[in-house]
């Protein structure tokens, strides 16, 4: 973020933040975090695929299993960019109709207006994708977030905590 601030991309070190933050078990801060890699996914490498893999692998599912209702439509509203930016307009405008009635606020409703319209200059091909040049110093992004395997709930946990995945991150009494 302080590089963010000095007005130069923070790289891909968020990716590393959000395994750290669901480490400590701190899953709100890993959810934020991981849509800015999103975010960072679509904006510095014009990665859509990537970015795609990292939301249905890692965040949704972070989402779903700890039930953190409050980022359900941040997050499902992200994925609706994502998928349009990949191709798939019909899934994303469904998925926008189908939150709607999830955004309870002004401001969640005005935010998912805008990722309509977002969606929508997608799909008419007034918006795309530009990759940026990567900052100095900065590798390829890490081979365990360009492909995360499927994890069913007695394999080893995403998060690397060593714990089984129903006794870490998919604990169903979170």
């Amino acid at each position: 973020m302080a590089a963010n601030t000095l007005g130069r991309p923070g790289g891909l070190v968020r990716i590393w933040a959000h395994k750290l933050y669901l480490l400590a078990w701190a899953p709100r801060s890993a959810v934020r975090v991981g849509m800015d890699v999103v975010d960072e996914m679509l904006d510095m490498l014009g990665d859509p695929v990537g970015a795609r893999q990292f939301i249905e692998r890692a965040l949704v599912p972070t989402v779903n299993d700890l039930k953190l209702l409050p980022y359900l439509v941040p997050v499902q509203a992200q994925y609706a960019v994502v998928r349009a930016y990949c191709g798939d307009y019909d899934g994303a405008r469904r998925l926008i109709t189908e939150l709607r009635s999830f955004a309870v606020d002004e401001l969640a409703a005005a935010e998912l207006e805008n990722q309509r319209q977002l969606v929508e200059r997608i799909a008419a091909g007034r918006h795309s994708l530009q990759r940026l040049p990567p900052p100095p110093g900065a590798g390829p992004l890490p081979a365990e977030f360009r492909e995360l395997p499927e994890r069913g709930r007695n394999d080893q946990c995403f998060c690397d905590s060593g714990l089984k995945y129903k006794q870490c991150c998919g604990r169903q009494d979170a």
